[in-house]
């Protein structure tokens, strides 16, 4: 028990950071999962006089533009954090993105100003909102990293990762809750606002108080009392050659996470409901399942990183997401009609995407203390530009293989070879004292 807690255990100030950081994990993909589920139930208050297929897609841009708001602001608050800080930009972080939930809450619909007007002021929303969110990996990755001993890093790497998966649940919980609180036309008339309300009101009433007892981060204190700060931490990111190299080896590493990430998450219900048939409610206890898996896979194989290495455990895992894809899609045809079976592949297919478990560790050690705000932020939010045109990048093989099936499998081979890839250009790194990369 004493040498599990030398990989374990956490100090008052290092819980504080470690929550704080889970928070905002948490919080990014509650808000998503609410955003896709409440304006798909609601798209006839938004989007009117659009097909079927165009409605899909203006749904499917409440969460594309938030995604590519995210470069944005971790160029913007990574550079903050360098500067001044980790602590401050991760207050301004988790008020900016509540606030402006709650204000979803109360945007006009179609009748009162028009869909133009309405489609408008819900992009311009969710646009701003990702700025602030995109803030979230840019410091808050860091904070949580260096206040850890290196030992410790692998275990808790997997815990803030894991907020993503938990974020989801929470998401979904809270947008059912609504449902059976407001029936039918009650829930279009007042229940969806109320479901942006409360989730912009969590994290205000939840984690900005953690946060205001957040105490800075020891690292970038040392960074700044030794006077060894950047001028420009976004410019250094891409004037010095060594920060220059960390950057570009980690964008191709992170566009192959969001590829990878989106095949199957992104895809899963899409696949059972219109490739096998699997009715919606059984696909969306599949997709459960999977994010749940995603979660424990996280923790589990982010721990065995801190004795096999981040480099090699990703590898691996790259490695083990393309035998996944390849197989575990197809097998499903013959899980159709076997409820337990058809589970059973869906937790599995979780290791598609467990090589995340390590990323909020690998990434802030793959960056000096001067710049691994932006360096983290922009260079995992970055991948975005790349993986965040998933859904084009399916349309465009459609053409190629004439199977939607085997144009998400393919895209998901790549997205698991470039994390392989991205991670085998890199170095090891669990070792590396973040006290010594000033």
């Amino acid at each position: 028990m004493k040498e599990m807690s030398k990989y374990i255990s956490l100090n008052r100030k290092q819980a504080t950071a470690v929550t704080s950081s889970f928070g905002g994990w948490l919080f990014d993909s509650m808000d998503l999962t609410m955003v896709l589920m409440v304006f798909s139930l609601t798209s006839s208050l938004f989007f009117k006089g659009l097909s079927p297929a165009a409605t899909a897609f203006m749904v499917t841009m409440t969460y594309a533009v938030t995604i590519l708001a995210r470069p944005l602001g971790s160029a913007i608050f990574g550079h903050m954090a360098d500067k001044m800080g980790r602590r401050e930009p991760l207050l301004y972080t988790v008020i900016g993105y509540s606030v402006m939930t709650i204000i979803l809450g109360l945007v006009p619909t179609a009748a009162a100003v028009g869909a133009d007007v309405a489609m408008a002021i819900v992009f311009i929303i969710r646009f701003i909102s990702g700025i602030f969110v995109g803030g979230e990996y840019a410091a808050g990755y860091p904070l949580g990293m260096e206040f850890l001993e290196k030992e410790k890093r692998g275990f808790w790497s997997g815990v803030l990762q894991s907020g993503y998966p938990w974020g989801y649940m929470l998401g979904s919980a809270l947008t059912l809750a609504m449902l059976s609180l407001f029936h039918g036309s009650a829930y279009l008339a007042v229940g969806w606002r109320w479901t942006f309300i409360v989730g912009g009101l969590i994290p205000l009433v939840v984690f900005l108080p953690i946060r205001l007892r957040l105490a800075e981060s020891p690292l970038f204190k040392e960074l700044e009392a030794a006077g060894k700060k950047e001028r420009s931490p976004f410019k250094a990111l891409f004037t010095n050659r060594e920060n220059l190299k960390a950057f570009l080896q980690v964008f191709v590493f992170s566009i192959g996470l969001f590829i990878g990430y989106l095949m199957i998450l992104g895809e899963l219900p899409s696949v059972l409901v219109t490739v096998y048939g699997v009715p919606g409610a059984i696909a969306t206890e599949a997709l459960i399942l999977d994010t749940a898996m995603g979660g424990i896979f996280y923790i589990i194989l982010s721990t065995l990183s801190q004795f096999t290495g981040r480099r090699l455990m990703g590898i691996i895992l790259g490695i083990v997401a393309i035998i996944v894809d390849l197989t575990i899609y197809p097998a499903m045809a013959g899980a159709v009609h076997s409820y337990g079976l058809l589970m059973a592949l869906a937790a599995v297919l979780a290791l598609g995407y467990a090589y995340w478990g390590i990323v909020p560790a690998y990434l802030s050690e793959r960056f000096r203390t001067s710049v691994r705000g932006v360096g983290v932020g922009f260079g995992y939010s970055s991948g975005i530009f790349v993986g965040g045109f998933y859904p084009f990048l399916v349309a465009g093989l459609l053409g190629v293989t004439h199977s939607f099936l085997w144009a998400v499998i393919a895209w998901g081979v790549v997205g698991s070879a470039l994390v392989a890839i991205g991670l085998a250009l890199g170095p090891e790194t669990k070792d590396i004292d973040l006290a010594k990369m000033m």
